[in-house]
């Protein structure tokens, strides 16, 4: 049993690592300007920000069934 439950949790944390490994944006700091930050849904990320704004991101990775946009105010 003790060996089962070791095998369990190997696989298991495997996959959550593997999982968490894709995801949007994380971790954002504004560092000029602004930016709003909008999850209107599971795996969709918007963006809006202002004119020349400075975004760092702790991680910065985009599944492919996950949508990143960046909407700017103007073409500008």
């Amino acid at each position: 049993m003790k060996r089962f439950m070791i095998i369990f949790l190997g696989v298991f944390w495997g996959l959550f690592v593997n999982i968490s490994a894709f995801a949007n944006p994380k971790g954002p700091n504004v560092i000029h300007g602004q930016a709003t930050f909008n999850r209107p849904v599971s795996g969709t990320l918007n963006i809006t920000n202002s004119p020349n704004a400075i975004i760092n991101w702790r991680q910065f990775s985009i599944d492919h069934k996950e949508l990143t946009r960046l909407v700017q105010q103007s073409a500008n």
